[in-house]
């Protein structure tokens, strides 16, 4: 069963990004039209509580598609996304005690739909 889910979101991407139909938005996934490539955004997030069990972090770990983009002690990280399709950003909170769990943020970057009935009057 995981494996046809794999191929039927592996299937529905391909085809958003096709540029013929809007794209199909799986739950959880922003996606964003490119007009062209590449596309320059910058993530942000807001800082975890800080409390008697959570000590500050001193910097971020920032991944997109399983490759490091960026380490930032603030809390936004520009990006470049060079590729349409299905895109992963993940984040973590570091410091001296070790990382943070894992947070993730999903993304299709799609053409824009083709348009239709093109007429002159």
């Amino acid at each position: 069963m995981k494996k046809l889910t794999i191929v039927a979101v592996i299937f529905a991407i391909a085809y958003a990004c096709s540029g013929k139909n809007p794209p199909i938005v799986i739950p959880g996934t922003i996606v964003v039209y490119a007009q062209s490539l590449p596309i320059n955004k910058t993530l942000s997030w807001n800082a975890g509580v800080v409390d008697a069990t959570h000590a500050p972090a001193d910097n971020y770990i920032i991944k997109m598609d399983g490759a490091t983009v960026g380490s930032p002690t603030g809390l936004t990280q520009a990006v470049t996304i060079t590729s349409l399709g299905a895109h992963t950003f993940t984040l973590q909170a570091s410091n001296t005690w070790g990382v943070s769990p894992t947070v993730t943020l999903n993304i299709v970057v799609a053409l824009p739909p083709t348009p239709v009935n093109l007429s002159i009057n």
